[in-house]
Protein backbone atom coordinates (compact mmCIF):
# COMPACT_ATOMS: atom_id res chain seq x y z
CA UNK A 1 0.00 0.00 0.00
CA UNK A 2 1.07 3.45 -0.85
CA UNK A 3 2.30 5.81 2.54
CA UNK A 4 1.30 9.06 1.69
CA UNK A 5 3.61 11.51 3.52
CA UNK A 6 2.61 15.28 4.08
CA UNK A 7 5.73 17.51 4.35
CA UNK A 8 5.45 21.07 5.68
CA UNK A 9 7.87 23.58 4.19
CA UNK A 10 9.30 22.87 0.85
CA UNK A 11 11.61 20.66 -0.61
CA UNK A 12 14.49 21.48 -3.42
CA UNK A 13 13.11 20.87 -7.42
CA UNK A 14 15.18 17.65 -8.83
CA UNK A 15 14.67 16.75 -12.51
CA UNK A 16 13.67 12.96 -12.24
CA UNK A 17 13.21 11.48 -15.77
CA UNK A 18 9.46 12.96 -15.87
CA UNK A 19 7.83 15.55 -17.62
CA UNK A 20 8.26 18.85 -15.70
CA UNK A 21 4.65 20.29 -16.37
CA UNK A 22 3.18 22.32 -13.56
CA UNK A 23 -0.05 20.55 -12.09
CA UNK A 24 -2.79 23.23 -11.98
CA UNK A 25 -5.71 22.41 -9.68
CA UNK A 26 -8.83 24.94 -9.01
CA UNK A 27 -9.47 26.18 -5.76
CA UNK A 28 -12.01 23.77 -3.75
CA UNK A 29 -11.74 21.55 -6.50
CA UNK A 30 -10.77 17.97 -7.24
CA UNK A 31 -7.86 16.71 -10.05
CA UNK A 32 -7.16 13.57 -11.09
CA UNK A 33 -3.36 12.69 -11.43
CA UNK A 34 -1.43 9.48 -12.94
CA UNK A 35 1.51 8.38 -11.00
CA UNK A 36 4.66 6.24 -12.06
CA UNK A 37 4.41 2.80 -11.24
CA UNK A 38 5.67 1.50 -8.29
CA UNK A 39 5.06 4.94 -5.65
CA UNK A 40 5.78 4.68 -2.31
CA UNK A 41 5.05 7.46 -0.50
CA UNK A 42 4.02 10.84 -1.62
CA UNK A 43 4.98 14.46 -0.49
CA UNK A 44 3.12 17.76 -0.54
CA UNK A 45 4.94 20.14 0.38
CA UNK A 46 2.49 22.75 2.19
CA UNK A 47 -0.71 20.58 2.82
CA UNK A 48 -2.26 23.41 3.77
CA UNK A 49 -2.86 24.14 -0.10
CA UNK A 50 -4.04 20.73 -1.19
CA UNK A 51 -4.88 17.34 0.19
CA UNK A 52 -4.28 14.18 -1.66
CA UNK A 53 -5.76 11.19 -1.13
CA UNK A 54 -4.81 7.98 -3.30
CA UNK A 55 -7.50 5.93 -5.30
CA UNK A 56 -5.10 3.62 -6.79
CA UNK A 57 -1.38 2.04 -7.45
CA UNK A 58 -1.24 4.66 -9.71
CA UNK A 59 -3.27 7.35 -9.76
CA UNK A 60 -4.19 10.24 -6.59
CA UNK A 61 -7.06 12.81 -6.46
CA UNK A 62 -5.86 16.45 -5.20
CA UNK A 63 -7.97 18.56 -4.25
CA UNK A 64 -7.15 22.40 -4.07
CA UNK A 65 -7.74 24.02 -0.71
CA UNK A 66 -5.81 27.12 -1.14
CA UNK A 67 -4.09 29.44 -3.14
CA UNK A 68 -0.21 29.31 -3.84
CA UNK A 69 2.58 27.63 -5.54
CA UNK A 70 4.04 23.92 -3.46
CA UNK A 71 5.55 20.91 -4.72
CA UNK A 72 4.64 17.30 -4.98
CA UNK A 73 7.25 14.68 -4.91
CA UNK A 74 6.52 11.07 -5.60
CA UNK A 75 9.35 8.13 -4.39
CA UNK A 76 9.84 4.74 -4.67
CA UNK A 77 10.31 2.75 -1.61
CA UNK A 78 14.13 3.22 -2.23
CA UNK A 79 13.53 6.49 -1.86
CA UNK A 80 14.52 7.45 -5.33
CA UNK A 81 11.94 10.38 -6.78
CA UNK A 82 9.87 9.48 -9.87
CA UNK A 83 8.09 12.62 -9.97
CA UNK A 84 8.63 16.05 -8.47
CA UNK A 85 6.53 19.14 -10.23
CA UNK A 86 5.41 22.16 -8.95
CA UNK A 87 1.42 22.65 -8.24
CA UNK A 88 -0.71 25.62 -8.53
CA UNK A 89 -3.80 25.86 -6.47
CA UNK A 90 -5.71 28.71 -8.38
CA UNK A 91 -9.13 30.14 -8.08
CA UNK A 92 -11.31 29.12 -10.85
CA UNK A 93 -11.95 30.64 -13.83
CA UNK A 94 -15.11 31.35 -13.23
CA UNK A 95 -14.21 32.96 -9.51
CA UNK A 96 -13.11 35.89 -11.41
CA UNK A 97 -16.18 38.21 -10.92
CA UNK A 98 -15.90 40.08 -7.39
CA UNK A 99 -19.46 41.06 -5.92
CA UNK A 100 -19.16 44.55 -3.33
CA UNK A 101 -21.73 44.88 -0.83
CA UNK A 102 -22.89 48.26 0.51
CA UNK A 103 -25.86 48.06 2.56
CA UNK A 104 -28.74 46.93 0.64
CA UNK A 105 -27.15 48.29 -2.32
CA UNK A 106 -25.10 45.33 -4.50
CA UNK A 107 -22.81 46.13 -7.61
CA UNK A 108 -20.54 44.47 -9.34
Amino acid sequence: MIAVAIAIGSVGVISPAVATDNIVVYLNHDRLVKLPLKVATIVIGNPLMADVSLLKNDLIVLTGKSAGTTNIIALDRWGAVLLDKTMRVQRADDDDDIVVFRGDERGD
